[in-house]
């Protein structure tokens, strides 16, 4: 009973183990089709923004993509979360610096419109 005990254990271990090590290649910069290559499909493909993340549910792993290049990969349900969430937060801030941006050259262009069309009335009362 203890051998078929011990054996259902290896068994257990190395199921559990198999997926992860599926991860082993997979590093930061690798493009999609390169984690896709080494890991296969995986169970679920999100975006959330600029950024795209693939589950590998069996593995425990969540792959995440900026710009068709692995950004970071989480390997527990909680820093799941917390990692999703701070790239959420990176995410907010970049579209903010573009909202600014785009804010100030409407502004710019506010005040383009405001000189021509004070010259053109000038010169409509003359």
């Amino acid at each position: 009973m203890k051998i078929l005990f011990s054996i259902f254990i290896i068994i257990l271990i190395s199921a559990c183990t198999e997926p992860a090590q599926k991860f082993g290649n997979v590093e930061k910069g690798m493009s999609m089709q390169e984690v896709f290559l080494n890991s296969g499909e995986p169970s679920e493909k999100n975006k959330l923004g600029k950024l795209e993340l693939w589950v590998y549910k069996e593995a425990d792993r969540t792959v995440i993509f900026q710009n068709d290049s692995v950004l970071t990969i989480i390997t527990s349900a909680e820093a799941r979360a917390d990692s999703i969430e701070m790239a959420v937060k990176k995410a907010g801030k970049d579209l903010k610096k573009e909202i600014i941006k785009t804010g100030e050259k409407i502004d710019s262009l506010g005040e383009d419109l405001k000189e021509t069309f004070s010259k053109d009335s000038t010169e409509i009362h003359k």
